[in-house]
C-alpha cells in the first residue's frame, strides 16, 4: 500500500469515528432530555420531590434511617438509575429487588405484578420507576474484602459499620425508555 493510500484511509477512519462519536453524543443528549421531561411530568403528576438514585448525604458523616423520614413520608419517589439484583416469588407473591443510590446505598425490594415483572425483564429498555417505600432500615454491618500483598495473595475481611440501607415498598408506575444502541 502506498503512503498516499495509507494517509487517505487513516483520514477517512478518523472522520468516520469522530462522526459516529458525535452522533452517539447527540443521541445521549436527546435521551437525557427525554428522561428529564418524563421525570418532570411524573414529579408533577404524583407530587414527587425525592429521587432515591440521587440522594446523597453520606459524605463525611454517619447517616441514619431517621434522616430519610421526609423521603419515606413523601408517599412517592422516583428511581431512574438502578440495577435489578433479583426477581423471585414467595408463595404466589412476585418480587423484584434492585440496588440504587449514589454509591449503591439502597437495596430495595418491591412486591410487583406479573405485568410489572415482564416490563422490567425487557433488556432493550431503560426504566423510570415511581415507587412508594414505607419501610427503610440501616444495615448494621458490612464485610469488606481487602487484598494484601504484592500479588494479592491474601484476602483480609474487615467488618465495618454500614452506610447502606434496605427497604421494602411497591412500584406505582413504570415508564420505559428505549436504550441507546451503542453500535
Amino acid at each position: 500500500m502506498t503512503l498516499k493510500k495509507s494517509i487517505v484511509i487513516s483520514f477517512i477512519s478518523i472522520i468516520f469515528f469522530s462522526c459516529s462519536d458525535h452522533v452517539l453524543d447527540n443521541k445521549k443528549k436527546e435521551q437525557s432530555e427525554i428522561k428529564t421531561k418524563i421525570i418532570d411530568s411524573l414529579s408533577s403528576k404524583y407530587g414527587i420531590f425525592y429521587r432515591w438514585d440521587t440522594l446523597d448525604g453520606f459524605k463525611n458523616r454517619n447517616i441514619y434511617t431517621i434522616d430519610f423520614n421526609k423521603v419515606i413520608k413523601s408517599n412517592y419517589q422516583i428511581i431512574e438509575k438502578f440495577r435489578i439484583t433479583d426477581i423471585y416469588d414467595v408463595d404466589s407473591v412476585k418480587h423484584v429487588s434492585i440496588v440504587t443510590g449514589i454509591i449503591g446505598s439502597f437495596y430495595l425490594d418491591f412486591v410487583t405484578s406479573e405485568y410489572q415483572r415482564v416490563q422490567l425483564a425487557q433488556k432493550d429498555k431503560d426504566f423510570i420507576l415511581v415507587v412508594s417505600i414505607p419501610e427503610l432500615k440501616k444495615i448494621k454491618y458490612v464485610i469488606e474484602p481487602h487484598t494484601v500483598g504484592k500479588e494479592n495473595e491474601f484476602i483480609d475481611l474487615n467488618i465495618h459499620y454500614s452506610q447502606k440501607f434496605i427497604g421494602k415498598g411497591k412500584i406505582i408506575d413504570i415508564i420505559s425508555v428505549n436504550k441507546l444502541n451503542k453500535e
